[in-house]
């Protein structure tokens, strides 16, 4: 997993708080989970946890890294400030 974070971790070397995540993976067959801590880029900790129970769970790897990239990007607190359009 790590391998596939750096890429998206090295826009942030030079930041004086990077992201981080600390995340434990693991398979079974048809079975793949990961859980642990995110550290965003805000300094925010959020624990992270996701678990994918199907025949074709060999296939949620990019769904797991998608989650940790949001999370490293303040996703929930970006989404709630999100201006909505407004209603009429």
């Amino acid at each position: 997993m790590k391998d596939r974070l750096v890429p998206y971790l090295k826009k942030y070397e030079s930041s004086d708080t990077p992201p981080q995540a600390r995340i434990k993976t693991g398979t079974l067959s048809q079975v793949r989970a990961i859980a642990g801590y995110v550290i965003s880029k805000s300094g925010k900790m959020y624990a992270a946890s996701s678990f994918i129970n199907h025949p074709n769970s060999s296939r949620g790897r990019e769904a797991h890294d998608q989650l940790l990239i949001w999370l490293l990007d303040d996703g929930p607190i970006s989404s709630q400030t999100k201006k909505q359009p407004s209603q009429k």
